[in-house]
């Protein structure tokens, strides 16, 4: 006879895999020195020194205060290491596991999480050589700002889905963006398609999109917001010599000057905008206002065409579709009661210099409600350089 025992061994796991509160001899901890991150960050972790039956290794994972999954970081073989160095590219929040894992891949967890130093802003070119890079840039979030030091840029940007600021931080005057490199001068590009954000100090000139797209210096739709810009010697061969702006987009402080857009719009081309045109000085070009314009609101503004029509309404619109008042045009009638026309006095347009002579009839002659007063409380003065964003 032949006697056949079988032996049922139980599977129990070499450690607690769910201890209680007061069990903490496996830790894990984070450490780093990180004051901004602008290329990246090194966060230090350490965790305890235990000795578990059949080791297999140590598994470490790793997500961001905005994640939902963790992801894997590395798998540690050898139980004599306790330490490993995470690099991190971004200032998000990190929340760190590492497991200690059996054979059977029973795994014991222990946790941590770790504040990392906001990044709010990047300088180019100190931090970054490429304003569209640092546009990209994971550390530039809604709030953010990318801080461009004077120089001429050989650039295009595209603005869209982040909510933040691009500022020339000497002016116009000192910060130039060029969408063609010296040696290939026969490139046709626009200067900045912006649908989000705000572009504000910068000189945006020689733009010329191809196959007549609108908005030779700038494409302006969405909430974006473009102000404070010299916008001059732009091209289209379509519509929106300096800007085409279309959805929400506004316009404030900017000067608008000796653009051209051969199918309409030489300085400024509205087609289907609902947004706001503020203080804006336009000289040798005019606008353009088409489509639907329900809640268009210009105020405030200059527009100077010696070479054809200060305003044209493409299409059939009335003073109901849109407002624009406070300004100094050759006046449609019918549209806004506080218009006036003639010339504005700049000091030396011939230069250049588009402020205002002390006897100048746009001064002080805008909207007069608080909220466009000039930065010296005095009622608001038409064009480029006055309202709460002029000089």
């Amino acid at each position: 006879m032949i006697l056949i025992i079988v032996l049922l061994l139980g599977c129990e796991p070499p450690f607690d895999t769910n201890p209680s509160a007061e069990d903490s001899y496996f830790n894990l901890t984070a450490s780093h020195s990180i004051e901004r991150i602008v290329d990246y960050g090194l966060i230090h972790l350490e965790w305890s020194e235990i000795s578990v039956e059949n080791f297999q290794a140590y598994r470490l994972e790793a997500k961001s205060d905005i994640a939902e999954a963790w992801i894997a970081k590395a798998q540690v073989a050898d139980i004599m290491q306790v330490t490993y160095t995470d690099t991190v590219f971004d200032d998000e929040n990190m929340a760190y596991r590492i497991g200690i894992v059996d054979t059977d891949e029973n795994v014991r967890w222990a946790e941590t999480s770790i504040v990392v130093p906001k990044t709010t802003s990047l300088i180019i070119p100190d931090d970054l050589k490429s304003i569209q890079g640092a546009i990209s840039h994971d550390l530039i979030d809604d709030g953010d700002s990318v801080l461009v030091d004077s120089g001429r840029y050989w650039t295009a940007l595209t603005i869209i889905g982040k909510d933040i600021l691009i500022k020339a931080r000497d002016g116009f005057e000192e910060t130039i963006l060029i969408p063609a490199p010296p040696l290939r001068p026969d490139t046709a590009v626009r200067v900045v398609t912006i649908s989000s954000g705000i572009l504000e100090g910068f000189t945006i000139t020689m733009g010329e999109p191809s196959h007549a797209n609108p908005g030779g210096g700038i494409f302006l739709g969405g909430t974006g917001l473009v102000r404070n810009c010299f916008i001059t010697e732009n091209r289209s061969y379509g519509i929106g010599g300096g800007v085409f702006l279309t959805d929400r987009g506004r316009l404030y402080n900017n000067i608008i000057y000796a653009n051209e857009g051969y199918q309409g719009g030489s300085g400024i081309y509205i087609l289907n905008g609902h947004g706001e045109v503020i203080n804006n000085t336009l000289f040798d070009n005019g606008v353009t206002v088409s489509g639907s314009v329900d809640s268009l609101l210009m105020l405030n503004n200059i527009i100077v065409n010696r070479f054809g029509p200060d305003l044209v309404l493409s299409d059939i619109l009335t003073e109901t579709d849109f407002l624009v008042d406070y300004s100094l045009f050759r006046p449609y009638s019918g549209l806004g009661a506080n218009n006036i026309s003639g010339d504005p006095e700049f000091i030396d347009f011939g230069a250049e210099d588009f402020d205002l002579d002390e006897n100048s009839p746009c001064i002080n002659a805008g909207h007069p409600a608080a909220q466009y007063s000039n930065r010296d409380g005095s009622r608001n003065t038409m064009g480029a350089f006055g309202g709460p964003h002029g000089e």
